[in-house]
């Protein structure tokens, strides 16, 4: 069967071609670890493993998944189907690119580029994204450096030294998420806190879009934009839930 599985492929756009079904039931093995069957056969993953997982409730939304396609097998709408994939695709080399990726994103964490101060953006960014800046000061133990310039800064090694000690305790759901997670929002810092339960989703997603909502509310909306952000919040909402379900 044909499944995406690349870890930096979960955004897919709406236009992937869609594949015709090939399959009419759609069931669930007896013993964990709990395995998806079309017509009584085992799916795999592109390079063959079973797609299977612990929980038997997520196994139950990942067969609603496949019973709400309808005469095509359209991929952007099994979410959890590809999350699941793309983790048990996770090899060595797949977790050390997830640890470099992670490094690269708190080097150049999104909170740290600010507005020049007395704008709109500014002041939203001072009451939604300080916070959460000053949270990751005191997680780290390390003061993270912020500009209003566009030029890159480079944050103290201790700082990266630390996060990188956190980092390399993760399991791999764990890490697999924050990688996920990181690249949706833009941010690790936000990623983090979300992931240890402190940020609500609906939070993380307002920090992670507030310049392009702080525009919106100044020249208008835009469908697109709007498009894309409810995207992202179902994608969040499905990273949460494969979390939840796997450790």
């Amino acid at each position: 069967m044909i499944m995406v599985s690349h870890y930096g492929s979960y955004m897919m756009s709406s236009n992937q071609t869609p594949i015709r079904l090939w399959y009419e039931d759609v069931t669930i093995s007896d013993e964990a670890p709990y395995a998806l069957l079309l017509d009584g056969r085992t799916a795999h993953t592109s390079s063959g493993i079973t797609l299977a997982h612990k929980s038997y409730m997520f196994m139950q939304q990942i067969q609603k998944e496949w019973q709400r396609q309808d005469t095509f097998l359209v991929l952007h709408t099994l979410p959890l189907t590809r999350l699941l994939s793309g983790f048990l695709e996770m090899d060595a080399d797949v977790r050390l690119g997830f640890l470099e990726e992670l490094y690269n994103y708190s080097q150049h964490e999104l909170l740290c580029y600010q507005a020049n101060a007395h704008t709109p953006l500014a002041q939203q960014q001072q009451r939604l994204w300080h916070p959460w800046l000053e949270w990751g000061n005191e997680t780290y133990g390390h003061p993270w450096k912020t500009t209003h310039s566009i030029m890159p800064i480079i944050q103290s090694q201790t700082l990266i030294d630390a996060i990188k000690a956190y980092l390399v305790t993760l399991c791999d759901v764990q890490l697999f998420c924050y990688a996920i997670l990181t690249q949706a929002l833009g941010s690790y810092l936000l990623t983090d806190a979300l992931l240890r339960s402190i940020c609500p989703p609906e939070e993380a997603l307002a920090c992670a879009w507030l310049e392009h909502d702080t525009h919106m509310a100044q020249w208008g909306d835009d469908p697109e934009l709007q498009e894309k952000r409810t995207q992202l919040a179902y994608h969040i909402r499905d990273v949460l839930i494969f979390h939840g379900a796997s450790l």
